[in-house]
């Protein structure tokens, strides 16, 4: 069932819908690569069970998201909060995970409105973590010359037992 199910999850998120502008048939053979490189089956269910098999209770999994660009898209992209939401709601309710988010400050305002529409509220580190309470959402500095430090003191303070990112990682 899971490759099934891995099957129409990978179709949905390998449409590419793009303005007539931009690129066309990007996302098929980076896909199809990477699905030959894991074996043949469905990417999706690959991640889900890898999911499965290394979190559990309590365990933290960060989930980075953001993409965006000023002036125009100065608080991200419309679909990475919520499917970044979709997979946290699943940590949550399905392997009773910590989800804690990870974005830059200016992509944080639309992750915490998708998560808290989502019933997934926004608590701190703390709450989240010891007395189940929803998800967390850290943001990184400003300053690319913090990133590094920053970064290191996240691992080794919240010790994730995943780490997914969907779209680019914080900007480099």
């Amino acid at each position: 069932m899971a490759t099934i199910m891995g099957e129409y999850v990978d179709r949905l998120i390998t449409v590419e819908m793009r303005n007539r502008g931009m690129n066309h048939n990007i996302i098929a053979p980076i896909y199809d690569e990477a699905r030959r490189e894991g074996g043949g089956r469905p990417i999706t269910a690959r991640a889900a069970e890898a999911l499965v098999e290394n979190v559990g209770e309590g365990d933290v999994v960060l989930i980075v998201t953001g993409a965006g660009y000023m002036p125009e898209v100065p608080h991200g992209e419309s679909d990475g909060p919520p499917g970044a939401v979709s997979i946290a709601r699943a940590l949550y309710w399905g392997l009773k995970a910590v989800p804690v988010y990870v974005s830059e400050i200016c992509h944080a305002p639309p992750i915490k409105a998708s998560s808290e529409a989502a019933g997934l509220m926004i608590r701190d580190y703390e709450l989240a973590k010891d007395r189940r309470m929803g998800a967390a959402l850290i943001t990184a500095p400003e300053g690319q010359s913090e990133i590094d430090a920053w970064a290191d003191d996240l691992l080794s303070k919240m010790k994730p037992k995943a780490i997914i990112a969907i779209e680019p990682p914080l900007s480099a």
